[in-house]
């Protein structure tokens, strides 16, 4: 799961730049989230695939623990920025599955690629030396906000999915 803090920063970083642009996703479809959801029940007690489910009550801990920390420093705009982030997220599922049987990957990432097969919500797919990572998002009309941001590296065998809106204005904040 080394690989998964990197590729999680270069999201925030790409999706800052794009926070700022006019283009916007289309709305993510709920039968996608609720297909994601259960890829994520099928296979969580599969060897070698790791999921780590942080859901709202956590998010609300992490967010209180944020928010005490930006009160000792209230003029930091970096800690403000990271509050008005995660303002509204209800919770982060991470699965991990590069260490399952390669039937195993080829099965989830083939349910992965059928979830995500029209690509109408593809923020990004970056290529770095041979490795793949797709940026799935939705976003309200105006761009304004994102909606259950999914990254998803095939090669690696990794999946974040950040559940709830993330404020595009906040990544841009961030991302400055």
């Amino acid at each position: 799961m080394k690989k998964i803090g990197k590729l999680f920063t270069l999201a925030v970083i790409v999706v800052g730049l794009l926070a700022g642009s006019e283009a916007a996703a289309s709305a993510a479809p709920a039968a996608q989230t609720d297909k994601l959801s259960a890829l994520v029940r099928s296979y969580s007690d599969c060897d070698g695939v790791d999921v780590v489910k942080v859901g709202n009550l956590g998010t609300s801990l992490l967010r209180n623990l944020i928010r005490a920390s930006v009160m000792e420093d209230i003029g930091d705009p970096d800690a403000r920025a990271i509050l008005g982030l995660i303002r509204d997220i209800k919770g982060i599922t991470i699965m991990d599955y590069e260490d399952a049987p390669k039937r195993v990957r080829d099965a989830i990432n083939a349910e992965i690629g059928a979830i995500y097969s029209k690509k109408e919500n593809l923020l990004m797919e970056v290529k770095d030396e041979g490795d793949k990572m797709y940026i799935f998002a939705a976003s309200d009309a105006k761009g304004a906000d994102l909606k259950d941001l999914v990254l998803y590296t095939p090669t690696d065998g990794a999946i974040i999915w950040i559940k709830g809106k993330i404020s595009a204005e906040a990544i841009a904040r961030l991302a400055r």
